[in-house]
């Protein structure tokens, strides 16, 4: 063999070589699912939920989520089967190490899940904490001048709830009509419903959400939902809320705190998270 045949294979050998490590070093990212994760629980410091199952620059992490809080927008993880953990918000060693949540979750391209975290991490709790995966539409029709909002259950000791929405503000607190908007089951999600964008400077330019058992005469809990968003301007962009027409919106209705436990929330209310803006 000549001198010149054994440099060109020798080349070839090295060019095959460095194609191989940059395959190895390169991965692909394949069809996408959307997340978000909701802190339900009623108990706990702060959570860290994660994706553990890939390459940690390809999968979504949530930290530090608190009591009633949620991770924010929606953000895209590879579709297909997922594994999901949960754990305390703790810098200690065995806080750190203890997972809450240990599952799999088996995640559809183009779709959009709220990962709900309800129940009490306390030893003999009537509802121990666990995950309820809820579908979601964010591209739901929203007609003009309204908004589109729905609600998610996440107090299973309440049994079926109705909740009532009703125009409000801060100096103007209003009775609840008397029919509901929203009637729902313990760890369920209703359907959007739709309401008017309502308008800044007039008497009542909020929404108050009163929550009472499934046909009750009293509320258990009463909550104004100051989340008026921000309308676009030629610099500014939209941010969804009650104010801003186009907005989708969910309605998350929280349990009351447990007693003298890291989560100090107090009583039972509802929180408001953005499902989608325009």
């Amino acid at each position: 063999m000549t001198l010149k045949k054994i440099v060109l294979l020798g080349l070839a050998a090295i060019a095959v070589a460095g194609c191989s490590k940059d395959d190895e070093g390169t991965t692909s990212i394949g069809p996408r699912a959307f997340v978000r994760y909701i802190n339900a629980v009623n108990d706990t410091l702060p959570l860290d939920a994660r994706f553990v199952d890939e390459p940690v620059e390809n999968l979504p992490t949530f930290l530090g989520v608190a009591c009633r809080g949620g991770s924010g927008v929606y953000q895209g993880v590879t579709a297909g089967e997922r594994q999901f953990r949960v754990f305390p918000n703790d810098t200690t060693p065995a806080g750190a190490s203890q997972r809450l949540i240990d599952t799999t979750l088996n995640l559809q391209a183009n779709a959009y899940y709220t990962l709900l975290h309800v129940g009490s991490t306390r030893a003999g709790a009537l509802n121990p904490d666990r995950l309820i995966v809820v579908i979601d539409d964010p591209q739901v029709p929203v007609t003009t001048g309204t908004i589109s909002v729905r609600a998610i259950n996440a107090s299973l000791d309440s049994g079926t709830v109705d909740l009532f929405i009703a125009r409000s503000s801060v100096a103007n607190p209003v009775t609840a009509p008397a029919t509901p908007k929203i009637t729902l089951q313990p760890g369920t999600a209703s359907a959007y419903v739709t309401l008017p964008a309502l308008t800044a400077g007039t008497a009542d330019s909020l929404f108050r959400f009163a929550v009472a058992r499934g046909g009750a005469a009293t509320t258990f809990a009463s909550t104004l939902v100051n989340q008026p968003g921000i309308a676009a301007t030629g610099s500014v962009s939209a941010q969804p809320g009650v104010r801003v027409a186009g907005s989708v919106l969910t309605a998350v209705i929280f349990p009351a705190s447990a007693p003298g436990s890291k989560c100090t929330a107090g009583a039972p209310a509802t929180g408001l998270f953005i499902d989608r803006g325009m």
